[in-house]
Formats: structure tokens, C-alpha cells, sequence
């Protein structure tokens, strides 16, 4: 393959594994039915879900991520060592890689820090907001994690370094389009739902009016004069059953536009600055990752046979497999935090997950475990192999974000989260995914500028 071809290729297939990333978050949706059970609880509303009291035997999203961990470690763990070249050659490296144990115990504390990460995106979007702790985190980790790789290689000095900073800028101004429009969306919803609440008070006060009329003709009174008065009790009875009916579905109606007490009281609980805090302590923590490959380049040189030790260690790794073993060792050792804390947190009893059908386990693995794992490897096939070396990680890493964000804001419309929003939020939405695309086409293009510094 020609190098225009291989990064033709490259470009491709990272635009493929940020398609994979962003398709995994929906599927905890409760509306999909694939990974979280759709059922509706007795006297609960969807968004009052992490206060439920009655056990169900189905997944639920607390268990639900968890087991998206541990599916995902078990998946990962056989692909890394096959990729790595077999069994007894992982065991050669990181015996090898052992003799010298800081860099081991660097990639265990960066690992550890992106579970930590990992936990914390959930926390920023239930005390900030689905939208500001999405993309204010995201557009922290795609910055940390562009940066950082551009520094190491003594890049960012340079054209290629110049474009792709150009590139991200204009991709940052995506996500804050995107934050603004997801803002509008929920002064929409709040604006619908008012609406129809008092359209709804005005129906009920007509249904009162009108009972209120038929229970005084049907007064004794009344009703000794009348010989249908007991007809006329029973009309006033049904009419008394539908303002209560009216209610109830209005009450239904309404409940999925309005945040539960808990989401307002937590929102209200924090300050902006805490707000903002803890999403940029997300965005850091999660860009985590991208030091222990850094700290872990001990590993990926006796893998790829650069390190002169390499000689005595069986076995060969292909050029892609370079760092697969500290994917094995980053995914297996950040997973269990995110797991205890799912498995901690859930307000339904593990025994409704483990009672959970064997056909929700399988769709929670197709459509969340293997893209999540699936994007990963192709992240790092495109990093490895097909993208120019010192620029690789840089033009991955923040394409890799900003598709990933488009990506969930498009299965967004499709759920039909953006059914009651003004045509205005429509078009800051629209906008928001064209600025983005143009950053992201910058992007590709800083592949074909030179990436030697300037003397």
C-alpha cells in the first residue's frame, strides 16, 4: 500500500472507531432496550430511576456499566495477548520490562487515574448536566490527549503542529455550539412542559366545573325529583374517573421533560466553579491513558523488538501489536474501579442482575463491550501503522473525540430527545456539527504538512 493509501486508510478507519465509540453510550438508554432494561417501575419515572425500591430481574444501568467493564476486560485480555504474539512472549516483556519498575508502576498509576477518570465523566454529567459534563470533559481530554503526544515528539513547533492546533481550536468552538444547543433544548423541554401543564389545568378545571354541575343535579334533592338521577350520579361518577385519568396521563406526559428532584437538587447543590472543577478534574484524570503509553514505551520497544534485550525474549509481535500488552494491562487494571463503584451504587439488589435473561447479556455485549473494545484497537492499528509517526497520536486522538461527540448528539435526534426543540435550537445544533466536521477536515488534512520543527 502506498503511503497516500495508508493514510487514506488510517483516516478511514478512524472516523469507523469513533462511529464505534459514540454508538455504546446510547445503548445504556433505557429508550433502546439493549443494555438497561425499558420497564417501567411502579409509581417510578425513568428519570427517578436511581431511587427505586422494587427489585427487577433485568439490567438496570448500574449493573449494567459494570458488567460493560468486565465483559470488556474478558474480551480484551485474550485479543492483547494474541496480538502481542502469544502467552510466553507477554510473560518475556513484562518479566523484562519488571527489571526496570518504574515504568510498571507508572502504567499501573495512569491506569488507575483513567478508571478514576472513567468514574468521574459519570459523576460530571449527573451533578452538571448531560451536556456541559459530555463535551466540557471531552474537549479537556481531546486537548490534554492531542497536546501531549505533539510534546513528546517535538512537534508542536511545526506546520503539522500549527494545523492541528488550528484544527482543534475550530473543533473546540463545535462543542461549545453543541453545549449551547443542549442548553436551549432543555429550556425548551422546561417551556413545553409548562405549556402543556397549564393547558392541562385548564382541561381539569372545565372536567371540575362539569362534575361539579352534575353532582349538585344529582343531589337528594334533586334526585327525588329525577327519575333518571341515578344515571346521572354514575355520568358525574366517569366524569370524576376521567379528570383523574386526565391527570394521571398529564403527570406521565410531562415526567420525561422534567429533570427528577434528585437531578435539580444535585445541579443545584454544586456551584458553577464546582461544576466546572470537577468536569476539568474528568477531562484530566481521563487523558490519563495517554501517559502510560508515554512511561510504558519500555514495553512497546522490547514488543517490537527495538530494545536490545528483545533478542532473548521468544516470539515476535507484529508492528500494530506494539502496545497491546499496556492495553491489556490499562483496560484490566482500570475497569474494577468503575465495576465496585457500579456494583455499589446501584439501588436495585445484584440479585436482579444476575436473574437478568441471557439474551440482555448478549445485547449488552454486542452493542456496548465489542465497539467499545473494537475502537480501541483501531485507534491503535491507525496510530501504529498507518498515520505519519509523529503526528499519529495528535490527528487520531481529538478526530477520535470530536466523531465520538457527533456521533452521540446524531443517536440523540434519533432516540427523539430533540423532538420539542425550537427551530432555533435546531440550527445552533446543526451548526454546531458543520463547525465541527470543518475542524475535523483540518485535521485530516495536517497529515500532508511537513512535521520537522523549524531551525
Amino acid at each position: 500500500m502506498t503511503e497516500a493509501g495508508s493514510i487514506a486508510a488510517g483516516l478511514i478507519l478512524i472516523i469507523a472507531a469513533g462511529v464505534f465509540n459514540g454508538s455504546w453510550n446510547a445503548s445504556f438508554s433505557p429508550k433502546a432496550n439493549l443494555a438497561v432494561c425499558n420497564k417501567t417501575l411502579k409509581g417510578k419515572t425513568e428519570h427517578d430511576q436511581d431511587t427505586v425500591e422494587e427489585p427487577i430481574n433485568d439490567l438496570m444501568y448500574h449493573h449494567a456499566f459494570a458488567l460493560f467493564q468486565i465483559y470488556a476486560a474478558l474480551i480484551n485480555i485474550p485479543i492483547c495477548i494474541f496480538w502481542a504474539g502469544g502467552i510466553n512472549r507477554v510473560n518475556a516483556i513484562v518479566a523484562e520490562a519488571a527489571k526496570t519498575p518504574s515504568s510498571i508502576v507508572l502504567i499501573v498509576l495512569f491506569s488507575l487515574l483513567w478508571g478514576v477518570g472513567t468514574l468521574l465523566f459519570g459523576l460530571a454529567c449527573k451533578i452538571a448536566g448531560v451536556g456541559l459534563g459530555t463535551n466540557l470533559s471531552m474537549g479537556i481530554i481531546a486537548i490534554i490527549g492531542t497536546f501531549l503526544p505533539l510534546i513528546v515528539e517535538d512537534s508542536l513547533i511545526s506546520a503539522a503542529g500549527g494545523v492541528i492546533c488550528i484544527g482543534l481550536f475550530i473543533c473546540c468552538i463545535g462543542l461549545w455550539l453543541s453545549t449551547k444547543a443542549m442548553s436551549m433544548k432543555d429550556e425548551d423541554e422546561c417551556k413545553y412542559a409548562k405549556n402543556e401543564a397549564e393547558e392541562g389545568e385548564k382541561d381539569l378545571e372545565i372536567v371540575d366545573d362539569k362534575v361539579l354541575d352534575e353532582d349538585e343535579q344529582s343531589s337528594p334533592l334533586v334526585e327525588s325529583k329525577n327519575s333518571e338521577g341515578k344515571s346521572e350520579s354514575g355520568a358525574a361518577s366517569n366524569d370524576i374517573s376521567l379528570r383523574t385519568s386526565t391527570y394521571m396521563h398529564l403527570r406521565r406526559f410531562t415526567a420525561k421533560f422534567k429533570k427528577s428532584p434528585t437531578s435539580i437538587e444535585q445541579e443545584k447543590k454544586y456551584s458553577s466553579l464546582q461544576k466546572l472543577l470537577i468536569c476539568v478534574a474528568t477531562g484530566v484524570c481521563a487523558s490519563q491513558l495517554q501517559f502510560a503509553f508515554v512511561f510504558g514505551q519500555r514495553i512497546t520497544d522490547l514488543a517490537l523488538g527495538v530494545d536490545e534485550a528483545t533478542s532473548s525474549i521468544p516470539g515476535s509481535t507484529h508492528k500494530s501489536g506494539g502496545a497491546a500488552i499496556i492495553w491489556m494491562l490499562a483496560i484490566s487494571l482500570g475497569a474494577p474501579i468503575a465495576i465496585v463503584n457500579g456494583i455499589y451504587s446501584s439501588p436495585v439488589p445484584l440479585s436482579s442482575a444476575i436473574r437478568a435473561p441471557p439474551s440482555r447479556h448478549l445485547k449488552l455485549i454486542m452493542t456496548t463491550s465489542l465497539p467499545w473494545i473494537s475502537h480501541i484497537h483501531i485507534y491503535g492499528v491507525c496510530t501504529t501503522t498507518l498515520l505519519p509517526e509523529k503526528v499519529a497520536a495528535s490527528i487520531a486522538w481529538p478526530m477520535l473525540m470530536m466523531i465520538t461527540t457527533g456521533q452521540a448528539l446524531l443517536l440523540s435526534v434519533f432516540l427523539g430527545e430533540w423532538k420539542v426543540a425550537s427551530k432555533e435550537t435546531i440550527r445552533t445544533l446543526k451548526r454546531s456539527i458543520v463547525v465541527t466536521l470543518i475542524g475535523i477536515a483540518i485535521l485530516m488534512a495536517s497529515v500532508a504538512v511537513p512535521t520537522k520543527s523549524p531551525v
